[in-house]
């Protein structure tokens, strides 16, 4: 004979079984009316309502930037094999590109000495490298009219057709030297780039591309960006 405990153990098996039947022919699943047990609390958050907005990101800046840079080298002596390098470096910023309504100007001059085969060995394809002195010689200040003529052989303009410009401090292009700066550059005659030791770390990066025309090499680059003029304070 079967214990009356087994007997209504054995019943109540069969109800649940019973009730999960049921639930599968229903599509459903039956309720876990089990509680968790100790160290199993519910450490679970509730995530907020996703409040971002895409809407602004298809909008077109309200201006852009157009940064330009263009430089040239010397390098001496004459025919090589080249112990020096003097030249100069121009950054020009214009809003909407229009070089009527500038935004800043810098020049630098640039001076360097050839660096050993070895201290360059991480460029693969330059031919020459120097240490590069940089010297800022010009910071801002007016830049004439596209259309205005000189007053004289000196350069002297009518103050009408000068244009007020910024310097370095508001320049927005990135990676700029300062004046006492030394870079690490070479130049690759293979890929027509001018490398740089980027924070003389031993990582070469190709910086400008360039020409060479025997003992010259001319680079630039440009791009344009979003910019959003700032508004400045008037003087009193």
């Amino acid at each position: 004979m079967i214990a009356l405990p087994t007997v209504l153990w054995l019943l109540h098996a069969a109800a649940c079984k019973g009730d999960e039947a049921a639930a599968s022919k229903s599509g459903t699943l039956p309720a876990d009316t089990a509680a968790p047990g100790p160290g199993y609390g519910d450490t679970g958050f509730n995530v907020g309502q996703d409040t971002f907005s895409t809407g602004a990101l298809d909008e077109a800046p309200p201006n852009v930037l157009w940064l330009l840079h263009h430089g040239e080298w010397s390098m001496s002596p004459v025919g090589g094999p080249y112990t020096a390098v003097t030249g100069l470096l121009r950054v020009l910023e214009f809003i909407d590109g229009d070089v009527d309504q500038p935004w800043c100007m810098a020049v630098f001059s640039m001076v360097g000495t050839a660096l050993p085969a070895e201290d360059f060995a991480g460029c693969l394809t330059c031919d020459y490298a120097y240490a590069v002195t940089f010297f800022v010689t010009i910071d801002g200040g007016e830049r004439p009219v596209s259309d205005a003529v000189p007053l004289d052989t000196g350069g002297t303009y009518d103050p009408d057709d000068l244009l007020p410009v910024f310097g370095l401090e508001e320049c927005r292009s990135p990676d700029l030297p300062t004046d006492g700066a030394v870079w690490r550059m070479g130049w690759s005659e293979l890929e027509g780039q001018v490398y740089i030791d980027y924070g003389n770390t031993g990582l070469w990066m190709p910086w400008y591309a360039g020409d060479r025309d025997f003992d010259d090499i001319t680079f630039d680059w440009s791009r344009t960006f979003g910019f959003d003029v700032p508004e400045m304070e008037e003087e009193e």
